[in-house]
């Protein structure tokens, strides 16, 4: 817990007010440093922990690589850019063709 709590810390220090690719971003609450850092920090290292006491009950045979399976990084990695590169184009996406809203419904 505490950890975690520290890398959020440190990426909402870092990204909103540090880092100059994040401050062009309008982001008044921090959405970015809290959600997409951590969660892709998250998200890599479930590849690195994965216990197979665990992830017998959703996935069984899958484990992570301390456990002997490194290639689960990869898998994990490459879903992180697949969900990344979604939202870079669903946001452009919304730039070129912004939602029409019709009032007086």
């Amino acid at each position: 817990g505490a950890l975690s709590s520290a890398a959020a810390w440190y990426s909402l220090n870092f990204f909103q007010f540090r880092s100059r690719l994040t401050r062009r971003i309008d982001d008044a609450l921090g959405v970015f440093s809290d959600h997409a850092v951590p969660g892709v920090i998250g998200g890599i290292l479930t590849g690195v922990f994965a216990d197979p006491n665990i992830t017998k009950y959703v996935t069984p045979g899958l484990t992570g690589a301390l456990y002997g399976n490194p290639y689960q990084v990869v898998i994990q990695l490459l879903g992180a850019a697949v969900v990344i590169v979604y939202d870079a184009v669903m946001t452009n996406t919304e730039q070129v063709s912004p939602l029409l809203v019709v009032s007086g419904f």
